[in-house]
């Protein structure tokens, strides 16, 4: 879409102000719009077609007896007005909008561009401690593979230990609720992110992408490129089909074998349960794997009946976009004040005990 006309009138009415108007006010509006055809966004509009195309074949398997399995039918089963209009999936829709503005104002300077700043310095240190130039190896058909291949599975790891730690450290999991807090999945819900939870899986991810594309420069200093589909890694391509059924109702299993290694969307609708047993699994998004390896994977034997929020109706105190944001700052001052004189306390009575 040529929006160079538009620029130009707006810049011709808006005059000095144009900059400011632009930078924090028309184009995270133009970023929420942006997002259906951006390929690397969840919201994509060939990703969408394809989220629509899979769900039907599981609308067929759960068609009871005497139904006609019509258009309207399906479109019903994919688009429950129940869900679709709850008041938690407005909310969803609210923060959406707003959190686009938000990260661009706070966030932006972070969020753009850290693998690469990572990626020059691990560079720059690889060529001071081993010495400039490097191998000088020349890319092949194979090495692109692996390329393209240990992308996607760093950037895996970064994104689950990240999400690892904001369950497992109380603070952090004060602002994952924002998340947590959706009483019902929509893809939109995909982006009921605090702000603070953005910055830290960025970080994590940036370090393993930003360190793995260090070494691939060093050892390939004429460049090495992935395997791409429409300027996308062909393996997240292939990851974005699926993607935006992880937040949804719709009930996708990809087999007890096959869920052992690719996280499918139904593990994900099992991580937003607020049962119990559910608790603390499935912190993955491409691969399961590292769930098996650290002890954290659920992988159903059937469809289970799930209720989402979070335990003790903590979710109850999510219920706008202000509290979204500011809800988690509160408790999580909370949980540092009574560390604070806790330590004031040992730090007092050790003195005692040395006087």
């Amino acid at each position: 879409m040529n929006l160079t006309p538009i620029k130009a009138m707006l810049k011709a009415i808006l005059g000095p102000y144009y900059e400011v108007i632009k930078d924090y006010i028309l184009f995270p509006m133009y970023d929420v719009i942006a997002d259906l055809w951006t390929p690397d966004e969840n919201l994509f509009i060939p990703y969408l077609i394809m989220s629509i195309l899979i769900s039907y074949p599981v609308y067929r398997t759960q068609i009871a007896a005497g139904e006609s399995g019509s258009l309207r039918h399906f479109l019903r089963f994919l688009i429950p007005a129940r869900i679709y209009k709850h008041k938690s999936a407005i909310l969803d829709y609210k923060f959406y909008i707003v959190n686009s503005y938000v990260s661009k104002i706070l966030f932006g300077w972070i969020l753009i561009g850290s693998s690469n700043l990572i990626g020059s310095s691990i560079n720059s240190t690889l060529n001071h401690v081993l010495g400039k130039p490097g191998p000088q190896w020349q890319p092949t058909a194979t090495s692109r593979i692996v390329y393209t291949l240990l992308i996607v599975v760093v950037f895996d790891l970064g994104a689950y230990l990240a999400h690892y730690l904001e369950h497992r450290i109380q603070v952090l999991w004060e602002f994952h609720k924002t998340h947590h807090s959706a009483e019902v999945l929509t893809p939109i819900t995909t982006f009921r992110n605090h702000p603070v939870d953005e910055v830290l899986e960025n970080i994590f991810i940036s370090v393993f992408v930003g360190s793995l594309t260090a070494v691939f420069s060093y050892l390939y200093p004429s460049g090495i490129e992935q395997y791409k589909i429409i300027n996308v890694s062909v393996l997240m391509f292939l990851y974005f089909f699926v993607a935006n059924l992880l937040h949804s109702h719709v009930w996708l299993s990809y087999g007890w074998v096959l869920n052992h290694i690719f996280y499918s969307p139904c593990m994900h609708q099992i991580h937003h349960s607020s049962e119990q047993r559910h608790f603390d699994c499935n912190f993955g998004r491409v691969f399961s794997v590292w769930d098996k390896i650290f002890g954290t994977l659920y992988v159903p034997r059937e469809k289970e009946e799930l209720r989402y929020g979070i335990s003790n109706n903590e979710h109850l105190a999510f219920t706008s976009v202000w509290s979204c944001y500011f809800v988690p700052f509160k408790k999580a001052f909370a949980h540092l004040k009574p560390q604070s004189s806790e330590l004031n306390t040992t730090v007092i009575n050790d003195s005692k005990d040395v006087l």
